[in-house]
């Protein structure tokens, strides 16, 4: 969930810059859920520490804290080579798509 007050402040009066940041991670990660899920299927622990660990400092950029730090949950699972790395996986697969279509919402207003 983006903190869209705190995206605003952190760029007080560029609007502007803030809707192509928004498109930017949109058109960036839109593959991502999907990866991450394939990185379960396959069982690809080192794959899905790196794409949680590149989605990390994405998500702190658009200020999507909740999302950053699931990220960051998955990424340390994931290079303890715990199982339960596959589940927070999904789980960041389904929060990214979540935030994905809430930019998709906010750029359309």
């Amino acid at each position: 969930m983006i903190h869209w007050n705190e995206l605003e402040a952190r760029y007080p009066g560029k609007t502007e810059f803030v809707r192509k940041l928004l498109q930017l991670f949109a058109d960036s990660q839109s593959g991502l859920p999907e990866q991450l899920r394939a990185g379960v299927e396959n069982g690809d622990l080192i794959h899905l520490a790196r794409l949680a660990h590149g989605l990390k400092s994405s998500a702190g950029n658009v200020m999507d804290l909740v999302l950053m730090e699931a990220a960051r949950q998955a990424e340390q699972l994931a290079r303890a080579e715990d199982p339960a790395a596959f589940d927070a996986a999904l789980d960041l697969a389904d929060q990214l798509t979540d935030t994905l279509a809430g930019i998709r919402t906010r750029l359309e207003a």
